[in-house]
């Protein structure tokens, strides 16, 4: 276990835990879908289950592993950050979405910057990694839908997609 003294008197213990004057608490946010979230149209919602709540004028590093599919295989899927209240100062991550290959590398920029593949074939996954500033204080939220061609498909993300966010304390 390694110990690093930051500035404030604020010890980090290891990872994910932070001694500050004597108080323990946690740096770490997980989230996780506990039952299917389904999406039939192509307006982006909310990736119920994975939520974090952010703090304004603080640094936060995190991934986001989103299990999903679209019960059509030749329509796709969409994905995009904005869907809480938080406010950045500054984003950058890379979202990456394979099904049987690779479909799409994004890099984000803007909690609006979507990732997205025309045509999903079975399962898929999606990989994020980002780090970000919180400007304004509010909950961070993952979106998804069905590209803007849907027809008939039904986008799903799975149960055990999880979302990690800490706090940088660099």
């Amino acid at each position: 276990m390694s110990i690093t003294t930051f500035p404030r008197q604020a010890t980090s213990i290891g990872s994910g835990l932070v001694l500050t004057n004597g108080a323990l608490s946690t740096t770490v946010q997980i989230s996780r879908v506990t039952g299917q979230v389904d999406n039939i149209t192509n307006t982006l919602g909310a990736v119920t289950g994975l939520s974090a709540t952010l703090e304004a004028a603080t640094k936060y590093v995190g991934w986001i592993e989103i299990l999903c599919q679209n019960s059509t295989a030749g329509e796709g899927l969409q994905f995009d950050l904005n869907g809480g209240a938080a406010t950045m100062t500054s984003i950058r991550g890379q979202g990456i979405l394979f099904d049987t290959a690779l479909l799409k590398s994004q890099q984000i920029t803007a909690l609006n910057t979507v990732t997205s593949a025309a045509t999903v074939t079975g399962v898929a996954s999606l990989r994020i990694d980002f780090g970000l500033v919180c400007a304004n204080a509010g909950t961070f939220i993952p979106r998804f839908a069905e590209v803007s061609a849907h027809v008939a498909g039904t986008a799903s993300v799975f149960a055990n997609s999880f979302m990690h966010v800490e706090k940088s304390l660099v």
